[in-house]
């Protein structure tokens, strides 16, 4: 009967995942990402300010289109770019994490594991003038107790 009611509860808070409205195509904060466009700023590749976090996807788009690459290794990490901006933005995304030890080191830029373990299912969808991402999340191990082991 518990675990029936688990079932119930999970099935419960997915379909009733609480929205987060992204103004029209914001990228979240990625690290991957932003160390990418950072390389390629700073060799004058594109041109593009990484001082305010999150960009959005149609500043990063424009300034890649713009891009004039003299390097082959500047094409792959354009290419690179692109796909992860592509993962980033993609309807539908399953993650995992864990770890077997806690980090010594404060968290920093675009790192969200606030847990040891986490399994988190996301929903993207856009139109010209809105952008929304639904997300939620399971986590054991909490580095940071809130009361429960689910968010959304």
């Amino acid at each position: 009967m518990i675990k029936i009611a688990r079932i119930a509860v999970t099935l419960g808070l997915l379909s009733s995942l609480g929205a987060q409205a992204y103004a029209a195509g914001l990228v979240v904060n990625d690290n991957d990402l932003r160390n990418d466009l950072a390389w390629l700023s700073d060799r004058g590749v594109i041109h593009l300010s990484l001082s305010t976090w999150p960009l959005s996807q149609e500043e990063i788009a424009r300034a890649l289109k713009k891009a004039k690459p003299s390097y082959s290794s500047e094409q792959v990490v354009l290419a690179r770019i692109n796909q992860r901006l592509s993962a980033l933005k993609a309807d539908f995304r399953v993650t995992g994490y864990t770890s077997t030890d806690q980090p010594g080191t404060p968290q920093g830029f675009g790192q969200t594991q606030p847990a040891d373990n986490s399994l988190g299912l996301a929903f993207n969808n856009s139109g010209e003038w809105w952008d929304v991402h639904l997300q939620g999340n399971v986590e054991g191990g909490e580095r940071i107790s809130n009361g429960s082991r689910f968010n959304a």
